[in-house]
């Protein structure tokens, strides 16, 4: 009787433990899954889930220089239960990238960077938080393929444009020399099936940008003097 009282004791004890452990697990695995509580923006998404290729090269490891979390925003992030991303054909985001598209008198431009005077702080709302220290340029290569730039590199202090906006009154200073490369930028290739149809992640590769003036909306582009990157001149590193 004894025998049989602690053999069922002891296969007791295990259950238990057995169920202490799985559940401490479960709440680790939970943890890594969400978002952390600090992000400006409740983006439905589960960060520790990457399925695009290159996307673990990413980095995360620096407070508010999260790559994957931004370039996630940038395609489907929400806030106030609205998509602020492209995802949204109305968002923001595709507004000011619709009006670099459109030009005005001549001057169109395939991309759109956070740096930008117009839309910048903007932007920073929409999408800081966890990425406020991170760049990014938006290039449309086709209404169904754009390709993300994102980069941690300090690129530097924009300058001012005087009060005609005729040339520039306080010169820009670009961390990286222009004509120097920007390293690390990161590339991210999104496609979509159609213009009426959400964007897909692709591919992430690592490489380089030669440092050079952000082109703004104006005939003289460069009257500010914004540090920024030139996307066409990116090469995988």
């Amino acid at each position: 009787m004894r025998n049989g009282f602690s053999a069922k004791l002891m296969l007791l004890v295990c259950l238990l433990l057995v169920a202490t452990t799985v559940g401490g697990v479960f709440a680790t695995w939970r943890y890594a899954e969400d978002p952390a509580s600090t992000v400006q923006n409740d983006v439905p998404f589960v960060l520790g889930e990457f399925t695009w290729e290159g996307s673990d090269i990413l980095p995360d490891d620096v407070e508010g220089e999260d790559h994957a979390w931004l370039i996630k925003s940038l395609v489907s992030g929400e806030s106030g239960g609205k998509v602020i991303g492209l995802d949204n054909p109305d968002s923001a985001l595709n507004d000011y990238i619709n009006d670099r598209l459109d030009g005005g008198l001549g001057w169109k431009r395939d991309y759109f960077g956070s740096m930008a005077v117009t839309g910048d702080e903007e932007m920073e709302a929409l999408f800081g938080a966890a990425a406020e220290g991170l760049s990014f340029i938006i290039q449309v290569k086709s209404s169904t393929e754009y390709y993300i730039f994102t980069t941690s590199v300090d690129l530097g202090e924009r300058g001012e444009a005087n009060w005609l906006g005729t040339g520039n009154k306080t010169p820009g200073k670009p961390n990286v020399p222009l004509g120097s490369y920007v390293e690390y930028v990161y590339r991210t290739k999104i496609t979509r099936p159609s213009t009426s149809a959400k964007w897909d992640i692709i591919e992430t590769k690592r490489g380089k940008a030669v440092s050079d003036w952000y082109d703004e909306n104006r005939r003289n582009a460069n009257i500010t003097q914004i540090p920024a990157f030139d996307p066409n001149t990116w090469v995988e590193s």
